[in-house]
């Protein structure tokens, strides 16, 4: 069976890091190569019938250089900088460390890559003290100065556990502080590991054994305020489920990627859409990225234009694939920023709060039935011109389209649909906060902004009528 297999492999993968601490290296050797069939070089492919990514196109030539120029994938890759991080055993590394010795160690490498995705020479990530912890299990606040990893540590009772800790960078000498942290929620009873930072800095997502409603290893999340980092959040299904999920990730847009054997005895990546506040149900990326072996590290750089997909044979081998992607729009959700509410006399606006990540958890479909999307947090920072609303009498019928639905309310907030500002109007309805944009007193005209929401990611927008504020069902009215 492969899924025994690859729990093997994972266990390997972490135990390597209690090698690490005592400066013991492993024995047999492992590989970064490539299997002898390759993928061909691809152009303007569509990967995704749901649009995540638009087209996609691979780099066989450049894998190989990278690869020659040292690079061992069987630990994990993080982008950092303008290039890569890696990891590699220094008695199989000559070529990159020039204070050898014999028995050699483990340590983690950064290889600039140039604008023609060409790898530069290789270097140290730290020059004080040895850094031997696989970047497959790192991450980095998107201004660099903060550092998460995973690192083992023993229990009085012998047991390993894994941990994870925060780094700083010295602005003094760009070197990073050698005293890390182990943040605060993490204990001796289960481990906490593969940490995924926000592009905000204020949320991380890692992996845990932490006991859960899901069987496997599930993924959680804290978020960051004045009093530090909270207690984790499982995120609950359907992100998690019964089966493992590892290796999250956080693109510049809050997308959350991540590996899991969910229905297969193999790994796939999937990705969660953010929404707002939240992430959607996730999707199984394509056959042009999921390659059908246990693919289990997928991660983006800063802009959104490169990613990597590390994958393991049967045999335990890695195999690295670069490639270039372009983002779909839909995509492209970040946290609304409130621009002041519109002075409508339907619009019930609440005072802005505090920006806060929230995830809905096993809400019951009932509850949402019509939109299963969250909407935004929001944070004033200025108050634009408004736009006005048509004039109509209390008796009136409005119609408005529904964009999503939520069961934490939080006020208007301005959106963007086809290069229009709209202000959402907040009412409650059957047990939901829910929010509409556009108000018409016609159906034809509700209708065609229905359209342009769909195209902007609002796949299950609709158009509701609206008498005296309050949502009439009458289907007569909808009849042109």
């Amino acid at each position: 069976m492969v899924k025994p297999l690859f729990n093997k492999i994972k266990e390997k993968l972490l135990f390597i890091l209690t090698l690490l601490l005592t400066g013991g290296f492993v024995a047999e050797s492992v590989s970064g190569s490539l299997p002898a069939t390759r993928r061909p070089f691809v152009k303007n492919i569509f990967i995704s019938n749901d649009s995540i990514h638009k087209l996609i196109e691979f780099f066989p030539v450049i894998d190989s250089l990278i690869l020659a120029a040292g690079v061992d994938p069987y630990y994990g890759l993080q982008f950092y900088k303008d290039g890569i991080l890696f990891m590699k055993h220094t008695k199989r590394n000559f070529k990159t460390l020039s204070d050898y010795v014999s028995f050699g160690r483990f340590e983690t490498y950064y290889l600039p890559l140039k604008k023609d995705l060409r790898p530069g020479i290789p270097q140290l990530f730290t020059q004080k003290y040895p850094f031997p912890y696989p970047p497959g299990a790192i991450d980095f606040t998107k201004d660099g100065n903060i550092l998460f990893f995973t690192k083992p540590l023993k229990t009085k009772s012998g047991s390993l556990r894994y941990v994870i800790f925060r780094a700083k960078l010295d602005p003094a000498n760009k070197e990073w502080i050698r005293r890390a942290t182990p943040l605060p929620f993490c204990n001796h009873e289960y481990s906490y590991m593969q940490p995924a930072i926000s592009p905000d800095g204020k949320t991380l997502v890692f992996s845990s054994d932490m006991p859960t409603a899901q069987k496997g290893t599930n993924l959680f999340k804290s978020s960051l305020s004045g009093s530090g980092w909270s207690d984790p959040v499982n995120l609950g299904i359907p992100i998690n489920s019964n089966a493992d999920e590892l290796f999250p990730f956080l693109d510049d847009y809050n997308n959350l990627y991540f590996s899991s054997n969910r229905g297969s005895d193999n790994f796939d990546i999937y990705v969660a859409r953010f929404n707002g506040t939240g992430w959607d149900k996730p999707l199984r990326l394509a056959k042009g990225i999921n390659s059908g072996n246990n693919d289990m590290i997928f991660k983006v750089n800063p802009n959104d234009t490169l990613a990597f997909l590390i994958a393991f044979g049967d045999t335990g081998k890695a195999q690295l694939q670069f490639f270039r992607l372009s983002l779909a729009d839909s995509m492209k959700i970040p946290p609304v920023i409130a621009e002041g509410p519109r002075p409508d006399s339907m619009a019930k606006v609440r005072k802005a709060t505090t920006p806060k990540t929230i995830v809905q958890h096993n809400v019951a479909p009932s509850k949402l039935a019509e939109s299963k999307k969250v909407i935004p947090a929001i944070t004033p920072v200025s108050t634009p011109k408004p736009i006005p609303a048509p004039p109509h009498k209390p008796s009136d019928i409005v119609f408005k389209v529904q964009i999503v639905a939520s069961m934490v309310p939080s006020g208007s907030y301005a959106i963007w649909i086809n290069h229009k500002k709209y202000y959402t109007w907040e009412y409650f309805y059957q047990g939901a906060y829910r929010y509409t944009i556009g108000e018409f007193n016609n159906v034809e005209d509700a209708l065609k902004l229905k359209a342009l929401c769909r195209q902007a990611g609002y796949s299950q927008a609709f158009v509701a009528a609206f008498r005296n504020n309050k949502r009439i069902l009458d289907p007569k009215v909808f009849r042109h």
